[in-house]
């Protein structure tokens, strides 16, 4: 939609890295790559962690995986797949990490997931009607929907299998229980993060509030209580 050449993105990705962690320094510097070019600039206020802001990058295949291993601070996993498939990306990352010099006991680690937690009725019930949204756009983009081409917005609703094996719905004990495993098989890392959806497109504010607010008084304690 930018007109930026979808055979450049991992060469801007790697880039742009490069200049944002020089620039962070808060020292002048130059930079000549295949795409951006910068001759004796300065930015300023240097950050006030040492080394800059922490950058993760994503990715599902392989070579993203490792390279986010070896440039990143950290990797962040989408939603999906189960423990072990988590296991073996995490490794990738770890191995990019160790072929770039680093320990890869040091590099971070992110896992995104969909979660909606709620003490009255069908958890799933509750939340499906945003949650259709919220999954069944991804396919709709990945095709010719919503580009100055096609300005409509026209998706197919995920199968309900599908979108309950993505999103952990339930009570507080529900959630509790399900998200347990991912706290135990990452959480004795140095730095770990589970990070939740709560809102989801079109979602009241009500709903949204009271999950987060289920999720906070209750799933949170239970998953640092072991």
């Amino acid at each position: 939609m930018f007109g930026m050449p979808m055979s450049e993105r991992v060469r801007r990705t790697e880039e742009a890295i490069e200049i944002c962690r020089r620039a962070w320094t808060g020292r002048r510097f130059s930079f000549e790559g295949r795409v951006f070019s910068f001759d004796q600039i300065k930015v300023t206020p240097a950050p006030a962690r040492e080394g800059g802001v922490p950058i993760y990058l994503g990715g599902s295949v392989e070579p993203a995986i490792r390279r986010a291993g070896r440039l990143a601070d950290g990797y962040i996993r989408t939603r999906g797949g189960g423990i072990d498939h988590a296991k073996q990306d995490v490794h990738l990352a770890e191995e990019g990490a160790r072929e770039a010099g680093k320990d890869p006991a040091t590099l971070a680690y992110a896992q995104l997931q969909n979660v909606f937690v709620w003490d009255q009725g069908d958890a799933f019930e509750t939340v499906r009607p945003w949650l259709v949204h919220q999954l069944g756009v991804y396919p709709a983009w990945g095709g010719t929907a919503d580009t100055p081409e096609n300005d409509q917005l026209i998706y197919e609703p995920p199968p309900d299998d599908i979108m309950r094996h993505l999103t952990v719905a339930g009570t507080p004990k529900e959630v509790a229980q399900r998200l347990r495993p991912v706290v135990e098989a990452f959480g004795s890392r140095d730095e770990f993060h589970l990070v939740v959806r709560l809102h989801y497109p079109g979602m009241p504010f009500e709903t949204a509030a009271r999950a987060m607010e289920l999720f906070a008084e209750h799933v949170i304690p239970a998953l640092k209580g072991g």
